[in-house]
């Protein structure tokens, strides 16, 4: 499959209805995708569950690789916005909040995941079809970083070392959609498990003892 530059959302919609018109079309074509699979996806598909003409779906979208990548670009923000409500209201990090810590943040990430069938197909047919998902992925890792960085500071309060921290968490939480991809639950909750052990010893080293 090759590579294409998807084009941005044609039309920003600036009235509700036009944005719920979008809502729609990725709510589509993420139900569509889980079940057919990304190379079966059409914008006939989508234009038609939609109620609408291709024409019209063209004002928005100018081809399904635009619609792709909008449907990956709200994945990265309902993860961030996951994680910014992870960490709202965390308290410090002590040897006594650390375990709880760990234990609601690996929850609402698995969740996140687990609410999302078609994530992985998504970000995979993304990584041979679209040439704009390296830099997609390089700015919300980027901004994945600051956010739990700014956290992380209020603990540390040495803003270099918190960023070090949150870079090595943003490896840690991206090796762990990873390798939770697969439709085996019983092996996604032991790596889940796993993945917890790790956090819980790596962010112990920065306790005070």
């Amino acid at each position: 499959m090759s590579q294409e530059q998807g084009e941005k959302v044609r039309r920003v919609p600036r009235q509700a209805r036009g944005r719920a018109r979008v809502e729609q079309i990725l709510d589509i074509t993420e139900r569509l995708l889980a079940e057919r699979g990304y190379d079966a996806l059409t914008t006939n598909a989508v234009a038609a569950e939609a109620g609408i003409s291709v024409g019209a779906l063209y004002h928005f979208f100018p081809n399904k690789v635009a619609i792709l990548e909008a449907l990956v670009a709200r994945y990265y923000a309902q993860l961030l916005g996951v994680l910014e409500g992870v960490h709202g209201d965390t308290p410090a990090l002590t040897a006594e909040t650390l375990e709880g810590y760990v234990k609601t943040l690996l929850t609402a990430l698995s969740g996140f995941v687990e609410g999302s069938p078609s994530l992985t197909p998504a970000f995979l047919a993304a990584a041979s079809a679209s040439s704009n998902l390296a830099a997609m992925d390089e700015a919300n890792k980027a901004e994945m970083v600051s956010l739990l960085a700014a956290r992380y500071e209020v603990w540390t309060q040495n803003a270099a070392t918190a960023r070090r921290i949150a870079r090595m968490i943003a490896a840690v939480l991206d090796m762990l959609f990873i390798e939770t991809a697969e439709d085996d639950r019983a092996a996604n909750e032991a790596f889940v498990e796993e993945t917890g052990r790790v956090l819980y010893a790596y962010l112990s080293s920065y306790l005070a003892p």
